[in-house]
C-alpha cells in the first residue's frame, strides 16, 4: 500500500479489469469485482516525519549575483525520533513545487537525532546565480527535507516548503 494513506479502505480484487476477455451471457461482465468485508482500517507506519515549518530569506528583493541569508526550521511531527544523517536540499524556483526546471542550489547536511516534536534550524548563505538562464521576476526558495530519502519517514509527500515570493 502507498505509505501516505490512512483510514477505512475497501480491499477489492477485480478480475479482467480491462475487459479483455469477452464473457458471454447476461450480467457476465458485472461479477468481476469482489471486496473484503468489513472495510479495513489502514494506519500510517511508525516513524519520524520531517516537515519544514518556515523558510525565511533575509530579503524579498534579491539581486542575481548577490548573496542572501536563508534560515529554515524543520520539525519532526512523527511518532519516532529522526536518527542518523540526512541532507536537506535547497532550490531556487519560479513556483512553490520542486520540478525539473528548478535550480538545485545546495545540500545542507543534518545529523540526528531530532526528537518527536523536536526541531532544528539551519541558516545558510545562498549566492543567487548570475546567468542568462535566470531572468528577473518572482522566485521562491524551496527546502526539501531529507531530499535523498535517507530516513524511513511516515510520510514522504510533505517534505517541501517554500519561502514567501522574492
Amino acid at each position: 500500500l502507498p505509505a501516505d494513506i490512512q483510514g477505512q479502505w475497501d480491499i477489492c480484487v477485480i478480475t479482467d479489469a480491462t475487459g479483455a476477455i469477452n464473457e458471454p451471457g447476461a450480467g457476465a461482465e458485472t461479477d468481476n469485482t469482489t471486496c473484503a468485508t468489513p472495510r479495513q482500517n489502514v494506519t500510517l507506519p511508525s516513524g519520524p516525519d520531517l516537515f519544514t515549518t518556515s523558510v525565511v530569506p533575509s530579503t524579498l528583493t534579491a539581486v542575481f549575483g548577490t548573496t542572501i541569508s536563508v534560515s529554515y526550521t524543520t520539525a519532526n511531527q512523527g511518532d519516532q525520533p529522526a536518527t542518523g544523517n540526512w541532507a536537506d536540499r535547497v532550490y531556487l524556483s519560479r513556483d512553490t513545487v520542486v520540478s525539473a526546471d528548478d535550480l538545485a542550489v545546495t545540500f545542507v547536511d543534518v545529523a540526528g537525532p531530532v526528537a518527536v516534536n523536536g526541531t532544528y534550524t539551519k541558516t545558510l548563505s545562498l549566492t543567487l546565480p548570475l546567468s542568462a538562464d535566470y531572468q528577473d521576476g518572482t522566485y521562491f526558495v524551496l527546502i526539501k527535507a531529507d531530499a535523498s530519502e535517507a530516513l524511513q519517514e511516515r510520510l514522504e509527500n510533505n517534505n517541501v516548503s517554500a519561502s514567501a515570493a522574492m
